[in-house]
């Protein structure tokens, strides 16, 4: 299912129509493309993965991906205009044991991002994983990074297979 969301306010996203997959996009006040999310919609054993865009009422934009085999990436594009002033994740995994973020050609680790593991309202919780828990991870995009870039590449693990 793939949907285009145009920014109408910062409290609301319409649908607005169905596109080809792999991609999403994110509109403007004005109708243009400004962002896309390009990922396969499928993981390697047929599980669903999405990730879809929600603007924040900060103004900034969250990308919520789920994913129920736990392994993917995916690439946020800039496509016109300027990034936004906060971009975050947010992953609905159980567990998040690797993440790698890379823009241009810095390649940023697990270690080295800044990642809250929070309530489906968003406190922080404590421990590493959610388990048996609802909420999700959040990733925030370092903001400095974006500068003169066009994308930002992801890859998440949930637990790693032995």
């Amino acid at each position: 299912m793939l949907f285009v969301y145009p920014i109408r306010s910062a409290e609301k996203l319409l649908p607005a129509s169905k596109l080809q997959e792999p991609k999403r996009f994110l509109l403007d006040e004005s109708g243009v493309k400004t962002l896309e999310l390009d990922y396969q919609s499928e993981g390697n054993q047929g599980q669903i993965r999405s990730m879809q865009f929600f603007r924040l009422n900060d103004g900034g934009i969250s990308i919520e991906i789920t994913d129920q085999f736990g392994i993917g990436n995916g690439t946020l594009r800039r496509l016109s205009g300027d990034w936004p002033q906060k971009i975050q994740f947010r992953l609905r995994l159980k567990g998040l044991e690797g993440m790698r973020m890379t823009i241009g050609k810095k390649v940023f680790s697990r270690d080295t991002l800044r990642i809250r593991l929070c309530d489906p309202k968003g406190k922080t919780l404590e421990g590493k994983h959610l388990q048996n828990r609802l909420g999700y991870y959040e990733v925030l995009i370092p903001p400095n990074a974006l500068r003169g870039n066009k994308e930002v590449r992801l890859n998440w693990v949930d637990f790693y297979r032995r």
